[in-house]
């Protein structure tokens, strides 16, 4: 039947058919022409959830045919008159698990651009004919923000990610300045491009690629089509690379949003060879990387022969699989600032002074979840002429002094921690690490006022500690015996050490006095190589005998 529909500022005609029943319709035909304004376009864009960006500068709509069978989706296909002399004519199928643009025309004095699109299986097929300027998009739609300068080429491929021996790419596309909207509306945007086809070779003499703003990612290279794989041989070179951004937009859907449709994994093989200025991930500045990633269908490997986190070198080999990671690390740093690395790695300023060394091999490997507890590897630090502030966060220093400090033959002798911090002649660490479980072999800390040794472990799963420390207060000592006699006879020349006990975890740390025979043979040793004097432990509060 005939109809005239008016609604809003539209006003269109046209005729219509449906086979079946009312109520359960087979099949809808539908046949319209007329004009279309802007409050009627907002209220067609709202209801398809789509932004008004995208909203054409419409005139007159003619030859649009809307056709709907029950299982099989729809037929749409018609003309749009727009400014002037453009016109755009599209013909689009879709239904249940289908796509296909199967031409999408654009034409005005400056461009003619001819496009198709239609999924076949595990493929994509895709062409492009022709060229489209900033210009022409401007009056084709309300608000251009997606093509700042032109799409020119021809271009026309199939790829099967099932299949990729039966991909093909032919010919050659010229982007630049085009901006594509991404998930959470990020954009990504394409300062430029160059590809050119060769059948089964995708050279990439171009393509300068960023999101969200960020600095651009110069790729080149070329992908080729192999036997059950697509082969790659790529270089990738930026300014910047901000992995949280690109999680962002690529990654997992945020609840409420709606997930992409998932495909396969895409099977690839090659290497990818890499350098950025710096590559932010969570809260850390990763600054000079260089590397590469060895890709296989089921694993990536990736060398990083240059990487510098918080002034610390960090060479190492990765290793990702289907569902485990395998890791090894060699940390490094020959002369250091910790000012630098404390301020970096704890993000508070003015912690820690002096100058430091550093150098491991570390490993590990398993689920993600359970990297800490695979952890293995040997570590040594050095540190001299610093000082550390009450602000680094170290629970551990601070409640021992405190506990020093209330001891009745040091009481108040102990410098305030929160006022100068705790200055040192040097710091030595040695530490081993077996399944997630790290072992101080020997700490030895060479402070102004005091030493401080010790022996234990600490848990890197759960934090938890397991520490025996010998503190032994240097400058004070000659001022304390000459104020109390009994104590001169009991040191009979020799220093004092206060053994403790250090449990909890590194955030609740908790510090108690123990007896001297908790104390193991090998801090003793340990103690006495450092202080070369003989020394004398005592457990505060305890009886002397």
């Amino acid at each position: 039947d005939d109809f005239d529909l008016g609604f809003l500022d539209a006003a269109l005609s046209g005729s219509g058919s449906i086979s079946g029943s009312p109520a359960a319709p087979e099949e809808v035909q539908i046949e319209l022409a007329g004009r279309i304004g802007p409050e009627s376009d907002r209220w067609v864009l709202s209801r398809l959830q789509m932004t008004e960006q995208l909203a054409f500068q419409v005139r007159r709509i003619s030859d649009a045919k809307l056709r709907w069978k029950r299982g099989a989706g729809v037929d749409l296909s018609g003309s749009l008159a727009l400014n002037g002399d453009m016109r755009l004519t599209a013909s689009v199928s879709f239904g249940p698990g289908r796509f296909a643009l199967n031409r999408l025309l654009i034409q005005d004095d400056s461009s003619r651009a001819e496009a198709s699109f239609r999924e076949e299986g595990s493929a994509a097929v895709f062409s492009y004919d022709g060229r489209l300027y900033k210009q022409t998009v401007d009056r084709l739609l309300k608000e251009n923000v997606f093509l700042g300068g032109h799409i020119r080429g021809g271009f026309r491929g199939r790829v099967d990610l099932a299949s990729p021996n039966q991909s093909r790419i032919e010919g050659s596309l010229e982007v630049a300045d085009l901006t594509l909207p991404l998930k959470g509306g990020l954009p990504l945007h394409i300062a430029g491009a160059s590809l050119f086809g060769e059948g089964r070779r995708l050279a990439v003499e171009r393509l300068d690629v960023a999101v969200a703003g960020e600095p651009s990612v110069s790729i080149g290279g070329k992908l080729t089509r192999e036997p059950g794989v697509f082969g790659i041989d790529l270089k990738l070179s930026a300014e910047r690379i901000d992995l949280n951004r690109l999680r962002q937009a690529f990654g997992p859907a945020e609840p409420g949003q709606s997930a992409p449709k998932k495909r396969g994994r895409v099977p690839v093989a090659g290497t990818v060879a890499f350098d950025a200025e710096e590559v932010r991930y969570d809260r850390y500045r990763f600054e000079d990387i260089a590397g590469k990633a060895v890709l296989s269908p089921d694993r990536t490997e990736v060398t990083l022969q240059r990487a510098t986190l918080c002034g610390i070198a960090l060479p190492a080999e990765l290793a990702f699989h289907t569902d485990s990671i395998e890791l090894a690390v060699r940390p490094a740093v020959v002369d250091g600032r910790l000012a630098e690395a404390a301020d970096c790695l704890f993000e508070k300023g003015g912690t820690m002074e002096g100058r430091f060394a550093l150098h491991g091999s570390l490993s590990a490997g398993g689920r993600p979840e359970a990297m800490a507890s695979s952890l293995q590897g040997a570590l040594t630090f050095k540190a001299e002429k610093g000082v550390i502030m009450e602000n680094a966060g170290f629970g551990i220093l601070r409640r021992i002094l405190a506990l020093v400090n209330v001891t009745e033959v040091f009481a108040g002798s102990m410098p305030d921690f929160s006022q100068s911090g705790f200055r040192f002649h040097s710091i030595n660490a040695r530490a081993d690490i077996d399944r997630g479980v790290m072992q101080i072999r020997e700490l030895i800390v060479d402070g102004i006022n005091l030493t401080l040794t010790a022996q234990g472990s600490v848990n890197l799963s759960d934090q938890a500690l397991d520490i025996v420390a010998l503190v032994a207060p240097l400058k004070t000592v000659d001022r304390i015996v000459g104020k109390i006699p009994l104590v001169s006879d009991i040191l009979d020349g020799a220093l004092i050490s206060i053994p403790v006990k250090v449990g909890g975890t590194l955030a609740e740390p908790k510090v108690s006095a123990i007896a001297p025979a908790e104390v193991g043979r090998g801090l003793i040793g340990i103690t006495e190589r450092t202080l070369k004097l003989p020394f004398k432990m005592i457990q505060p509060g305890a009886p002397e005998k």
